[in-house]
């Protein structure tokens, strides 16, 4: 029988990987081993020193146009935002993406399926696998993909893990 090792980041980033890589949604999660940044993305010195020690890091994206910037900026004062302060993660990054988003794009299928992907983050952190960091919304404009099918996305959300038990062999 084969025994899963939930506080993998091997694990974390495959399961990541598989199950948010959907077409026609107008989000992105990417999910990066640590030895992997620098290859995906450029970040300037302030955001790597904030970034810290960690072994995913997970961006999570909308299409250009589909969302109000201006409202990433404000949306942690909202009245609903605050009510789910003591949340899982998954649930306030989902209440968060549908305050910032234009009416009408984050329909009922891509909340399900956002919230299958940031289940699994949120599962591994409820039972103690990984620790978790939120970074703030300031750092965002220093952090660029260097994927070419991220063009057409912006950034709105970034979380970066740590295994929180040493890994097993």
């Amino acid at each position: 029988m084969m025994v899963t090792n939930y506080s993998c980041p091997n694990w974390l980033n495959a399961s990541i990987t598989k199950v948010s890589n959907q077409p026609n949604y107008h989000f992105q999660i990417h999910s990066s081993l640590q030895i992997d940044v620098n290859k995906d993305f450029v970040l300037s010195p302030a955001l790597n020193s904030r970034l810290g020690d960690f072994s995913n890091l997970i961006a999570v994206y909308l299409k250009k146009g589909q969302y109000k910037k201006e409202r990433l900026r404000s949306y942690q004062s909202e009245r609903k935002y605050l009510e789910l302060k003591s949340c899982d993660i998954s649930t306030q990054v989902i209440c968060k993406i549908k305050l910032i988003s234009n009416p009408d794009v984050f329909d009922r299928r891509c909340e399900q399926a956002m919230g299958l992907t940031l289940g699994i983050i949120s599962r591994v952190q409820k039972n103690g696998f990984f620790k978790m960091n939120i970074i703030s919304e300031r750092y965002y404009d220093e952090f660029k993909t260097k994927f070419e099918s991220y063009e057409s996305y912006e950034l709105v959300h970034l979380i970066t893990m740590k295994s929180a038990k040493p890994e097993k062999p």
